[in-house]
């Protein structure tokens, strides 16, 4: 039987005598903390780790001392004798280490040249050495990993980040937690795909997850995302659901149900069935298993066990936990370190080493005013209940009464170098690029760099002071070039950046268009055109035929607007002009059909300011359709717009053909993720930070919501239309209403100038079936945006039955619909978003 079966009813049973003869400090171990927190040495928070029963740490240089339990060789020093506290020795081999890491069974050891040693238990490959039998009492090394920056131990296994920015792990993969796409045991590291410049690693010695922290588009801290792999059995993987599948690949954390994720982490710890995060902010998220209050929420129980999203943690009084710079976890409970007015203090919540459960945050004594710099916390049975590492660099531990001084001066050897720069730039041939500064790590005296293989595009050139590539690159290139970063004093550390450079010609959307109209009507049904390919702005021009009398070309949108004043039929081109790369243009072409005598109707009206309007559908034919010349359009009464009038299509460039309650949200063309809410059982409302869209029923009958294999749909009586209204386009504009199969013009919507608009619909002419409602107009930002909606309409005289009608609970169900997943022309799932303000925390 594996060691992790038949091992645990002992240490179970030895725990069990220990919470009767030891304090009641929190069960729990380390875990990086942000190094810019820290006091000035980078390794402090790895220079001491405490697993399940023994504790190690950094001395001399570079050595590494243990004590405590070692029936399987997991203190290093050539036997299985238990080393009381006091009576350690430095394990033989390592004199170079730069971190330390524990796990119950296992120790491992990062060298200054990148090399992993380890020593403890063998089974499932847990030490990385190809073995997967007996005790390793004596270091062996990791294969294949040389450039190792990070070690992470979590239960039989481990991971490590290396300096290219990849991440390795191995051992027990019963629950995915080596992240290789299998549960298939690993006793050599494989690599993790699906990670995208990971900087940090998080787990703990009793975790079935393991986790990497990667860098957002900036180098601060502030949008750092979470990824994590493993077991789900309690809900670890905020996916929604708890008990569900085993993850064998990296999944983002999410901090809620609406599609937003956490951001902005510096460190992760994870314990057997529950994880907590530590933000750049100082505050502490947890999620997972809550009983024992390892949650620290404020209740160790509630209407359910666990959280399927992270919850805040609260101190004793009921207040946030703030200022923290340090966390620690392991199967039972939490701890973590803070700074709040130059005080330094302990916070634990869990379950303690007296089997109580602690709901909130709670000091611990005796570092509730030492000059704490970070906190380890486990069950020794020959050693501490915690150990903190002072601002002088002394180690100092409790053995459940009062801390004692360990080793007077820890001083791990110099960590390896490390350099981050973007990995991949794209770019087109004319147009000026930079890439980012490099965050060079660990270097001493001042860094110079160097471009040691490969070559720029042509064009661009290499900064040796800066480690910066930047110019205008003149040809077409895929190209990969390593860059050395050197210390003065010391360190080195490579990286490699990826040319992407294309001769992508710009092109103009739509690149024609029709135009009907009528002298003395507005027209509006010409809206921005999209330029794509360009270096940055672009201006617009007629650069053959002329515009009819009265209409006039926007020059920075290419929105063509005004009220015709004669008849006029013909084609002009407009041309784009990119305004830092002349040479590079684009064309679209425009029909006019501007026919008829000139209209004896008043002059546009806007319409009146109230707060329910309703419009009239106005049966203009569909933009692709040209009338007969003895066809006179009707007049409108709306305002100019930038607002494109014709249907929008989807990114496939088809109209969209939505089944009910699915959701298709464009800006600029790109797809972007919204919330569909269900509003006190009678509204569909899609929701997104600065844009809201409202769909009720003007019903008679036969307007219920339903829901029907997780679908929540409106249906719209054709007697009693459709109320539109919401948020989110430019005050004074107009929202565009159209419904499909058939693209029906309904109206259109005046945008009041707090930002609102209302409108009712009549639905008498449209066929009894699921269609598509679009509203289109322009943002705040001068953005083309378009929503759309599957709808079902249905007969007064045959009312939709309510089946599974959701309760009318006001804005409850939650249920987040991603436009991202809709499978447009031939089942390609698109995947597109535009980045928003940062997220914050309520």
């Amino acid at each position: 039987m594996a060691k992790t079966a038949s091992r645990s009813t002992a240490i179970r049973l030895l725990t069990a005598t220990l919470l009767l003869i030891m304090g009641t400090a929190v069960t729990s171990r380390e875990a990086q903390a942000n190094s810019t927190q820290l006091p000035s040495n980078p390794n402090v928070a790895r220079q001491v780790s405490l697993g399940s029963h023994h504790a190690c740490y950094l001395v001399n240089g570079g050595q590494v001392r243990c004590w405590g339990l070692n029936a399987d060789g997991q203190l290093g020093v050539g036997t299985t004798t238990n080393v009381a506290r006091g009576a350690e020795t430095s394990v033989p081999g390592i004199t170079t280490a730069v971190a330390v890491t524990t796990s119950t069974f296992q120790t491992c050891a990062l060298l200054d040249d990148g090399t992993i040693r380890c020593w403890g238990a063998q089974e499932w490959g847990a030490l990385g050495n190809g073995v997967t039998t007996g005790d390793a009492t004596t270091p062996v090394t990791v294969s294949g990993i040389t450039n190792a920056v990070e070690v992470e131990l979590r239960s039989n296994g481990g991971c490590a980040l290396t300096s290219t920015q990849e991440v390795w792990c191995w051992g027990y993969n019963l629950h995915g937690a080596v992240g290789d796409g299998t549960t298939t045991a690993r006793s050599t590291p494989v690599q993790v795909s699906g990670l995208t410049d990971p900087i940090r690693l998080g787990s703990g010695w009793a975790a079935r997850v393991s986790c990497a922290i990667t860098e957002g588009p900036t180098t601060s801290d502030h949008d750092n995302q979470l990824w994590c792999w493993g077991n789900d059995e309690h809900g670890q993987m905020t996916d929604g659901f708890v008990g569900g599948p085993n993850y064998t690949r990296p999944r983002q954390i999410r901090l809620n149900a609406q599609g937003t994720f956490l951001t902005g982490v510096v460190s992760v710890a994870s314990g057997g069935n529950s994880t907590c995060a530590l933000l750049f902010n100082g505050t502490v998220w947890c999620w997972g298993n809550r009983l024992g209050g390892r949650l620290g929420s404020g209740s160790p129980t509630g209407a359910t066990d666990y959280s399927l999203y992270p919850v805040q943690v609260r101190t004793n009084t009921n207040t946030l936990l703030a200022n923290a710079l340090s966390l620690s976890t392991a199967d039972g409970g939490v701890c973590a370190a803070s700074l709040n007015g130059g005080i330094r203090a302990l916070h634990c919540w869990g379950v303690s080493l007296n089997a109580s459960e602690v709901a909130s945050a709670t000091s611990v004594p005796h570092v509730t005013t030492s000059a704490v710099a970070h906190i380890m916390v486990g069950s020794l049975p020959l050693g501490p209940d915690w150990c903190a590492i002072m601002d002088d660099n002394s180690l100092v531990c409790e053995g459940g009464s009062a801390p004692a001084l360990v080793a007077p001066n820890l001083s791990g050897a110099t960590a390896p170098s490390t350099l981050r720069i973007v990995q991949t730039v794209t770019g087109l041939t004319g147009c000026p690029i930079t890439t980012s500064t490099p965050v060079a790590t660990n270097f001493g005296g001042t860094v110079s760099y160097v471009s040691t293989s490969g070559m720029a595009p042509s064009g661009v050139t290499f900064s040796a002071s800066t480690g910066v590539f930047g110019g205008t690159p003149t040809s077409a290139s895929s190209a990969t070039v390593g860059i050395t970063a050197t210390g003065s004093t010391s360190g080195s550390a490579t990286t490699q950046v990826t040319f992407a450079i294309t001769n992508s010609a710009m092109t103009l959307a739509p690149a024609t268009l029709t135009v009907n109209g009528t002298p003395g009507t507005a027209i509006t049904t010409t809206g921005a055109l999209t330029a794509s390919n360009r270096c940055s702005t672009v201006t617009y021009t007629v650069t053959s035929g002329t515009l009819p009398a009265g209409l006039t070309l926007n020059a920075n949108t290419g929105a063509i607007s005004g009220t015709p004043t004669e008849g006029s039929t013909g084609t002009v081109t407009i041309t784009a002009t990119d305004s830092t790369d002349p040479s590079r243009t684009a064309t679209a072409t425009v029909t006019f059909n501007v026919t008829g005598a000139s209209s004896t109707a008043p002059a546009p009206v806007l319409p009146p300011a109230v707060s329910e309007l309703v419009v009239q559908p106005v049966p203009t034919a569909p933009p692709t359709t040209t009338p007969s010349p003895t066809s006179t359009p009707p007049t409108t009464t709306m305002p100019p717009t930038t607002a494109p009038l014709a249907p929008v299509p989807a990114p496939s460039g088809d109209l969209p053909e939505l089944d009910s309650a699915d959701v298709l949200v464009t800006e600029d063309g790109e797809l972007v993720t919204v919330e569909l809410v269900v509003e006190n059982d009678e509204a569909l409302v899609l929701r997104s930070p600065d844009f809201e869209l409202r769909l009720r029923g003007a019903c008679t009958t036969g307007c219920a919501i339903t829901e029907a294999e997780g679908r929540q749909t409106i249906h719209l009586d054709r007697q009693g239309g459709a109320s539109v209204s919401g948020f989110g386009f430019l005050p004074g504009s107009l929202v565009h209403v159209w419904i499909f199969s058939e693209p029906r013009y309904l109206g259109a919507l005046e945008v009041q100038p707090d930002g609102t608009y209302a409108g009712t619909f009549p639905l008498d002419d449209i066929e009894v079936g699921t269609h598509t409602l679009q509203a289109n107009g322009v943002s705040d930002d001068n953005v083309a945006r378009s929503a759309n909606l599957g709808i079902v309409v249905t007969d007064a005289s045959a009312p939709t039955p309510a089946t599974g009608a959701l309760p009318a609970t006001g804005t409850g169900v939650g249920s987040l619909l991603i436009a991202m997943m809709l499978v447009l022309l031939g089942g390609v799932v698109a995947l597109a978003s535009r980045r928003r303000a940062a997220t914050t925390y309520d």
